[in-house]
């Protein structure tokens, strides 16, 4: 009967270690299962992260080709506006030149219109002295 009792309790003793043991092993995949859950998690944000710095890698590559497009155009507007300020001078000269030889003209006009009148002085003079 001892050694009956004894096996009893050996059984007993080892049905709780076992109920013990599938107790552990409950826990054990319930927290793997919650690392499965947060590891899940995780590798969403950081697909989300990764969506967010492509999309501001590209925001970033636009603007920056905005960027240049608005440089070179910044650079073709001034040199238009350097031709302009040359074709300005240009005309400017050409201007001046003008008025310096209109004003050549006037002058050469003006002395033969001087001499028109000497000459028209000394023929009157002549047709006085001939009557």
């Amino acid at each position: 009967a001892l050694q009956q009792r004894l096996t009893l309790s050996e059984v007993a003793s080892q049905v709780a270690r076992e109920e013990e043991a599938q107790a552990d092993q409950e826990a054990f995949e319930q927290q793997l299962s919650d690392l499965r859950s947060r590891l899940l998690a995780a590798q969403a944000e950081a697909a989300a992260a990764t969506a967010k710095q492509s999309h501001a890698l590209l925001s970033a590559q636009e603007a920056a080709q905005a960027a240049a497009r608005a440089e070179h155009e910044l650079q073709e507007a001034r040199a238009e506006v350097q031709q302009a300020h040359a074709d300005a001078h240009r005309v400017r000269a050409d201007a001046e030149a003008a008025a310096q030889a209109a004003e050549e003209v006037a002058q050469q006009l003006a002395d033969a219109q001087h001499q028109l009148d000497e000459l028209r002085c000394a023929l009157q003079e002549q047709e006085a002295s001939l009557e």
